[in-house]
């Protein structure tokens, strides 16, 4: 397989440097992205991606169980 390289530094910015694990979403220098255990996430997918991390934590105020 073969690969163009860019030769302008300009297009070398505008290329993608991750891809969002959660919607497929390039993501380019100088945007923000997480990464965790692997998953890369968008700054539109974070909000859903971490309310999947913290489900596990989720509680029901006034239904807490002592244990």
């Amino acid at each position: 397989m073969h690969f163009k390289t860019a030769k302008n530094p300009a297009a070398k910015r505008d290329m993608p440097r991750a891809v969002c694990s959660l919607c497929a979403q390039d993501i380019y220098l100088g945007e923000r992205a997480w990464r965790c255990n692997g998953v890369t996430v968008c700054r539109d997918c974070f909000m859903q991606f971490a309310r999947g991390m913290l489900e596990p934590f989720e509680i029901m105020l006034g239904e807490e169980t002592e244990k």
